[in-house]
């Protein structure tokens, strides 16, 4: 019975390793029978990007600890997210198999503290490209990776742009918090849905008059404006937000200071909307200590509490999106509170990032 359930756990992780373009090979012929949703495009991307891969000593000097060594046949920022979002969901599992493997073969199947490492080729020839719907199911997948808690949030920013609400989001945008992270998680999401997203940064240094912030919007939107005062300005974005059928609109406002005499008016307008338009108007205001108007017309504005995060919280999102038992996972989320991090969210996120990244090289957190 104990070689059974050694060979079911060797068959487990050989299962889950298995990446290869093979596997992406059978959509690339003119006889499929279906066409794949943008998430299953982009795990055939997944395998169809990947070289393949090796397990082995990951140093010569120490055959015994052994290292999964990823090759993928491109090296660019698409290819590398691709790889992190693998390598992470890989990770999760290989920590709950890892031990249950070392110990069922006695001591001799174990692994190098790196479990894994990404090497990046350059192409030979064509590489596949995502396509933005698929790029956008990344971007979510991989916000979700990483978020920590925030599900009361998360579930009414949700239900704004499912409902087609107006609303606007006043968020932390201190250092010491996570709103940067859970604005990049909005964002991600309204592109998952389809909705257009835009990010606007205001910094008192680099002050911005009103015709030009409206510009940049509508760009990252996908309209071209032309030079116009900043009234003008606004009345265009207001008729392209009253358009018929045009969707939702996610806009992430990172205000290092209110002190901009245009900012009022540049809310209202981001909230304007047809009458009973299903169409979501949703902005994620960030300041320091959440800071904004209480009222803008047309909008609901929610102030979402944002407390500091438990120890349970911590451990829950150590065991659920890592893949650490529920030892390790109670150990570590305590050394994160004896250190005071559930009170500084945004140096929590860089102290997991740290601890629980076991690939080399390391990805860097947005």
């Amino acid at each position: 019975m104990g070689r059974l359930r050694l060979l079911g756990l060797l068959l487990a992780m050989a299962d889950l390793l298995d990446l290869s373009p093979v596997r992406a090979r059978y959509f690339r012929t003119w006889h499929h029978l279906y066409d794949p949703d943008a998430a299953g495009k982009l795990h055939h991307v997944k395998h169809e990007l990947a070289r393949g891969f090796e397990i082995g000593p990951a140093d010569p000097a120490v055959p015994g600890d052994l290292r999964f060594l990823l090759k993928w046949r491109a090296d660019d920022e698409e290819t590398r997210q691709i790889s992190d979002w693998v390598l992470h969901e890989l990770s999760s599992y290989w920590r709950q198999v890892a031990p249950e493997l070392h110990r069922e073969s006695g001591g001799t199947v174990r692994w190098a503290k790196q479990w894994a490492r990404a090497v990046f080729q350059p192409p030979l020839g064509p590489r596949p490209v995502l396509s933005p719907p698929t790029r956008a199911v990344l971007d979510a997948e991989r916000a979700e990776q990483v978020r920590i808690d925030r599900d009361a949030f998360a579930l009414s920013f949700r239900s704004a742009l499912d409902k087609g609400s107006s609303v606007i989001f006043r968020l932390p945008g201190d250092s010491l918090w996570d709103g940067k992270q859970m604005s990049h998680w909005c964002s991600s999401q309204a592109r998952k849905t389809g909705a257009r997203s835009a990010d606007i940064h205001l910094r008192p240094a680099v002050a911005k008059d009103l015709a030009s912030l409206v510009a940049e919007l509508m760009n990252q939107w996908g309209y071209d404006l032309p030079p116009l005062a900043g009234d003008e300005a606004l009345t265009r974005m207001k008729a392209a937000l009253m358009a018929v059928d045009m969707g939702s609109f996610v806009t992430i406002i990172r205000a290092e200071s209110l002190e901009v005499s245009y900012l009022p008016a540049l809310l209202g307008a981001l909230a304007t909307r047809l009458p009973g338009e299903a169409g979501a108007r949703i902005t994620i205001l960030l300041s320091a200590g959440a800071a904004g108007p209480d009222a803008i017309p047309g909008a609901q504005v929610i102030q979402p509490d944002w407390e500091a995060i438990s120890e349970e919280n911590i451990r829950q999102h150590l065991s659920l999106n890592w893949g650490w038992s529920e030892e390790d996972s109670h150990k570590k989320a305590a050394t994160a509170c004896r250190l005071d991090l559930g009170q500084q969210p945004g140096r929590l996120y860089t102290f997991l990032w740290e601890e629980c990244v076991a690939w080399d090289p390391p990805p860097s957190i947005f």
